[in-house]
């Protein structure tokens, strides 16, 4: 690529016969010793599992934001006096 030419084209808008020159296939896919050569080289095609939450992580999770404590608190503990300046504009609004 160079800066005359502008950008490279996104995959979708090379032509089928060009895309598949580039990846080194056909319309079979690819052969039994190119998928071995790339299995050497980028390693085999699985995922990593991720650590799941919880139910209760993933409820607490959302109180993250401060902004729904300070509400949260203002509906729970109305009669609690406010404990930030802008906390009078929740009020009127909630």
């Amino acid at each position: 690529m160079t800066p005359e030419s502008g950008p490279e084209p996104k995959f979708w808008q090379i032509a089928l016969a060009d895309l598949e020159r580039r990846l080194g296939a056909d319309r079979n896919g690819l052969s039994s010793a190119e998928v071995a050569a790339r299995r050497l080289r980028y390693g085999p095609n699985t995922l990593e599992e991720r650590r799941r939450l919880s139910v209760t992580l993933k409820f607490l999770s959302r109180f993250r934001n401060p902004l729904v404590l300070l509400c949260w608190r203002r509906r729970r503990f109305p009669h609690l006096p406010a404990i930030w300046p802008a906390s009078s504009l929740f009020r009127q609004l909630f």
